[in-house]
């Protein structure tokens, strides 16, 4: 690949480069700006000089650098801008106007994405949750009047888990805001732009045909998740059996979906032979029109306007610059999306399209080539093999960073769930159109459209079913993904313009990987940790000797919740011997780490100890104040399990300071970790 002909493609790139980068040195923004200054003077200067440079690479390495640095100012004053904003409200109980801007899937709460507003201050956006039952479900658009306290929002409380408050963050979220039914009244509803109001009735007329002909409740919600992108009831199994056979993608209404209904237009203006320069115009007009109609019906999420906005310029760029290079289109996508919402970069929707476009760019032209069709049919077969396996090269990486698993049946999985998928949604908008003028025709498409859903739900479950169906437990850190990632790129750069040197670099990056890999591996053989993980209910413990793990269990938290919060920190220490669980004792030792824990029924007088015992764990429902344990030997360590209130807290604070203990409250401050 030859990145000097592809300017915009080197520009994407490197204002990613960029925005991590500022993104981590957000206090140092004034002196990113005046560097950016200088280094732009400094290339202008150079553009227009008359005179020979004895080195003529150096008027690109400064633009590199000005690229760069121009990506860690922006993204530095974006954030400064957006904590500026943040500052104006404080976590005191105020009266607040809130307007529903997104519904989110409930649980024990409502949860809704609200643009919350005070008088004199901006408007910010907070996580707005309701506990279930107490009131009722409120529309986009509604404008309630809200009294109560922004809080923080959530952070990971156990390692490695997924930080849903950093997500949200990276949403422009900033806030979150408990309310009951006697904190909300409801003021007015509308207050939606008009495209918003389209899509909100649109999706709702969608969900009404399906409601209307589809019987099965399993069906109905596949089908509200791959048309609509609603996956709010879709059964948990279903989702498992698409994500392990490979399939996840065709659940959430994507660059896919837009491109599968767009395809087919394509196609179908391509057969009218006009070659006027007004009939480009047209036919572009045409299919950014039809795009936007499909947005409206789907209700316009953040994804889907995203993946419209990048077919929509990529048709722009194909159909009017023919020339235009593929790579180019897809870098200035990258920019103009990048520049509205710099935050995109943390967005794995955003990852994975730009990642699955990229590769089945580059790499489908060579793949393609290693076969020569026979008929029509191998054509379309091998075509459908070939997309697959070259998305597949550049989402690997994430695939493995964010699932930790890897599908191994995926090209069976393209070779059925696409062309289905395919089927589902033009069916899906024959159906819409067809509910506005024939109505009793949509009878038996419901039956054909819920017989394919049901195909694409027994594929994927039998996907499942198949030996080695996906491979589990992989994990690799932030520092082997960037690696891997630069492999590729140099993989990338050598199939289109193969240099020596590069092949070189290439063999030096893969023995990089491999020597990070095995180093890593060895620095976990000779270590040893405890984990006292954050759960609702009792203790549960994990303790790592090099790639063993001892599992200590006392606690009422279900199998496999218990398990959803362990795995992580699991497959972080590469745990592949068998768990064993630690006997129902509450006093043990292992290794040269001592372990204690209190529950009102271990009885201190029969625990003989002359060292200090490292770790001792005390549940918050049988003690209180420290008086309350009269222990026979010195501690090093106290976690709480469970929540006190501020008095006895305090006391507790004291009591460390007086006898030089370390305290640790997990409802406060999530897992406790600890060497040793």
């Amino acid at each position: 690949m030859n990145f000097a002909s592809r300017p915009y493609i080197r520009v994407f790139l490197l204002l990613i480069l960029g925005f991590f980068i500022g993104d981590s040195v957000v206090s140092y923004w004034h002196y990113s700006v005046v560097i950016c200054i200088i280094i732009g003077a400094i290339y202008l200067w150079m553009s227009f000089s008359k005179r020979r440079w004895k080195h003529p690479n150096l008027i690109n390495y400064i633009f590199v650098l000005g690229i760069l640095f121009f990506g860690v100012t922006y993204i530095s004053m974006y954030k400064k801008i957006n904590e500026r904003k943040v500052s104006t409200y404080d976590e005191k109980m105020h009266s607040y106007s809130a307007i529903i801007k997104q519904k989110l899937k409930s649980t024990t709460f409502h949860r809704y994405i609200v643009a919350l507003h005070q008088d004199g201050n901006p408007r910010i956006y907070v996580l707005l949750l309701i506990r279930n039952g107490e009131c009722l479900e409120f529309n986009l658009g509604d404008n309630l009047g809200v009294n109560g306290k922004l809080f923080s929002l959530p952070f990971a409380r156990n390692p490695y888990a997924f930080d849903y408050g950093n997500y949200l963050e990276r949403q422009g979220v900033h806030f979150q805001m408990y309310a009951g039914e006697k904190d909300i009244q409801v003021l007015s509803s509308g207050h939606l732009y008009f495209f918003e109001e389209w899509a909100l009735k649109a999706s709702d007329f969608v969900k009404t045909i399906l409601d209307k002909y589809f019987v099965n409740d399993d069906t109905k919600s596949l089908a509200k998740a791959i048309l609509l992108g609603d996956k709010t009831n879709i059964d948990d199994e279903i989702k498992q059996n698409f994500a392990i056979s490979g399939a996840a993608h065709v659940l959430a209404v994507s660059g896919l979906h837009i491109t599968i209904f767009i395809a087919f237009f394509v196609w179908l203006f391509d057969k009218i032979d006009f070659q006027s320069h007004i009939w480009k115009f047209v036919k572009v007009a045409l299919l950014l029109m039809l795009i936007f109609l499909y947005i409206i019906i789907t209700g316009a999420s953040p994804s889907v306007v995203r993946a419209g906005f990048m077919t929509g310029i990529y048709l722009i760029g194909a159909i009017l610059f023919k020339r235009a290079d593929t790579f180019n289109i897809l870098g200035f996508v990258g920019i103009c999306m990048l520049l509205y919402q710099p935050y995109y970069i943390y967005q794995p929707s955003f990852q994975f399209s730009f990642a699955a476009l990229a590769s089945i760019v580059f790499f489908h032209p060579y793949i393609s080539k290693l076969y020569t069709p026979k008929t029509k049919y191998d054509g379309h077969i091998w075509t459908l093999i070939s997309v697959t396996v070259a998305a597949q090269i550049f989402v690997l990486p994430l695939a493995i960073l964010y699932f930790n698993k890897f599908p191994t049946y995926f090209i069976l999985s393209g070779l059925v769930a696409v062309p289905i998928t395919s089927f589902v949604i033009y069916g899906g908008v024959l159906m819409v159109l067809v509910e506005l003028v024939f109505p009793s025709l949509n009878v038996y498409l419901g039956i054909l459209e819920e017989f394919l859903f049901k195909l694409l739900i027994s594929f994927t479950e039998f996907l499942r079913t198949l030996p080695l169906s996906s491979i589990e437990g992989l994990h690799i850190s932030i520092i082997q993904f960037c690696i891997l990632v630069f492999m590729l790129l140099l993989i990338v750069w050598l199939v289109g313009h193969f240099q020596k040197s590069v092949l070189y670099f290439l063999i030096f990056t893969v023995l990089a990987l491999v020597c990070e890999i095995s180093l890593e591996k060895i620095w976990y053989k000779g270590h040893a940790s405890l984990t006292i993980y954050s759960i609702t209910n009792g203790v549960n413990a994990d303790f790592f000797i090099g790639t063993k793990c001892l599992n200590y269990n006392q606690s009422t938290t279900s199998f496999d919740l218990l398990e959803a919060i362990q795995k992580p920190n699991r497959m972080h220490h590469h745990i592949i011997d068998s768990i064993k669980n630690v006997d129902n004792t509450h006093f043990f030792k292992v290794n040269d780490l001592t372990f204690l824990h209190i529950d009102g029924k271990v009885n201190l007088d029969n625990i003989k100890n002359k060292d200090p015992i490292d770790v001792v764990v005390l549940d918050s429902k049988n003690y209180t104040y420290p008086d309350n344990i009269k222990l026979p030997f010195d501690v090093k360590n106290v976690v709480i399990v469970g929540s006190l209130n501020k008095k006895i807290e305090q006391f507790w604070r004291e009591s460390a300071l007086d006898q030089s203990f370390n305290l640790h409250f997990i409802n406060k401050q999530g897992a406790f970790v600890i060497n040793f």
